[in-house]
């Protein structure tokens, strides 16, 4: 029997073994098909059906749907060339099959290095912006270098858009008592290190808020409390140990004895913020419901959120509108903020979006800041003046400056940059 017989029957074997159960038994007849073929044209064949990645899972994919469909296809071929038709005649068949099949494949590696290279040439193209003094020859002839340059992925590109920088920051170490300006601030998850760790709890206060405030005793604000160890109290002790640490881990806050405060009263006299007389002073001129005891937290004791944010074109602005001149001190802000476009307000634009502060603190403005009676109160005499808050209930809402929430902590210091995270 000749080479060419024994291809033919390995070639029917094939087709009488199609179907799910049997498809590896439909690839080892092909093989057997291709290898015995001792004709010219097949050898080709079997190199592709062997080596090129893929062409053997079509192959045996597409043979064994034919396989599956003899019926249709004996339709076919005796369409094409009559009855009766000979079995032997499907040799005819399967060697046009084959033949177009390898076309098909040829073309489409042939063509795969030319589709990729445009591919990626264009996602270059379109990422990359035109020069202002390109012209039509420096098209033509960076068109003419393509195929010479090697092939560059597209990289990502960051927009950074600069918000504005730091005017000063603030903390209140003692809740509705006067706040201490920083030359450096450690912000971390619980806002400001060292910001309001303690408050007084008010037996007559609602339960969701328990706390004493200038809302209720106004000459809390003529009270000035002071860390008694200061360097202690400016950043955790193991930050540097914590930052080296990839990716950064959360430093360790200070114990009691680090943070302890003293509180200097308006009459001058120094007490530990822990001292009973405080407390007895800060009842005087309150309703006798009003029982307090000294609150103190390891995190931030704030409104709402930890972190809250306030620019100094919307105190100038709220000037002008009140006719006074207003001290910034009044709105309690952590971060006080010089806006690059110098719009009053210009920080409710920012809700909802990420900020870097300086090289790497990462904050979330969350919501504009409802404001309360404190914005009244003069910060050194704490005399009330209720047109600020009726005035911007009339025209903003009763809102001004915005909260934040911490999303990666460090160190930040006045005139570091703000930008806007995209």
């Amino acid at each position: 029997m000749g080479n060419y017989d024994v291809w033919l029957q390995e070639w029917k074997k094939a087709a009488v073994l199609g179907g799910d159960k049997e498809d590896a038994a439909v690839a080892d007849a092909a093989t057997r098909a291709y290898a015995q073929a001792g004709y010219r044209g097949a050898r080709p064949l079997l190199w592709l059906y062997e080596r090129v990645p893929g062409a053997g899972v079509v192959c045996e994919t597409v043979y064994g749907v034919i396989a599956r469909h003899r019926s249709f296809a004996f339709q076919v071929t005796r369409l094409l060339w009559g009855i009766p038709v000979p079995v032997e005649t499907y040799h005819i068949t399967s060697w046009l099959f084959l033949r177009l099949l390898g076309a098909i494949y040829l073309v489409a590696f042939a063509s795969f290095g030319v589709q990729a290279a445009g591919l990626i040439d264009l996602d270059l193209r379109a990422s990359t912006p035109p020069s202002p003094s390109s012209s039509r020859d420096e098209s033509t002839s960076s068109s003419n270098t393509a195929r010479s340059r090697p092939l560059q992925l597209p990289t990502e590109v960051t927009t950074v858009s600069t918000v504005g920088k730091i005017e000063s920051l603030w903390r209140y170490p003692v809740k509705s008592m006067r706040g201490e300006q920083l030359q450096e601030a450690f912000l971390g998850f619980a806002g400001v290190y060292g910001d309001r760790l303690y408050a007084f709890r008010d037996a007559a206060a609602p339960k969701g808020f328990p706390y004493l405030t200038g809302r209720e005793q106004e000459s809390m604000l003529r009270y000035r409390p002071v860390y008694r160890h200061p360097k202690r109290a400016l950043k955790p002790m193991n930050l540097a140990e914590a930052e080296a640490m990839a990716p950064g881990v959360t430093p360790v806050y200070g114990d009691a004895d680090d943070l302890i405060v003293d509180v200097e009263t308006p009459s001058g006299e120094r007490l530990s913020v822990d001292d009973r007389r405080l407390i007895s002073m800060l009842r005087e001129g309150i309703r006798e419901r009003h029982q307090l005891s000294l609150a103190r937290s390891d995190r931030a004791i704030t409104d709402c959120r930890p972190v809250s944010l306030f620019s100094t074109q919307t105190v100038r602005q709220l000037g002008k509108e009140f006719g006074i001149d207003i001290d910034k001190r009044r709105f309690r802000a952590n971060i006080y903020i010089e806006l690059e476009s110098d719009d009053a307000f210009g920080e409710d634009q920012l809700v909802g979006r990420r900020l870097r502060v300086g090289n790497k603190v990462v904050i979330a403005v969350t919501d504009r800041d409802p404001r309360c009676k404190m914005i009244t109160l003069d910060p050194d005499t704490a005399q009330p003046n209720p047109e600020v808050m009726r005035g911007l209930a009339r025209d903003h809402e009763g809102k001004a400056g915005v909260y934040a929430a911490v999303v990666v902590e460090g160190t930040i210091r006045p005139n570091d940059k703000i930008t806007l995270q995209e």
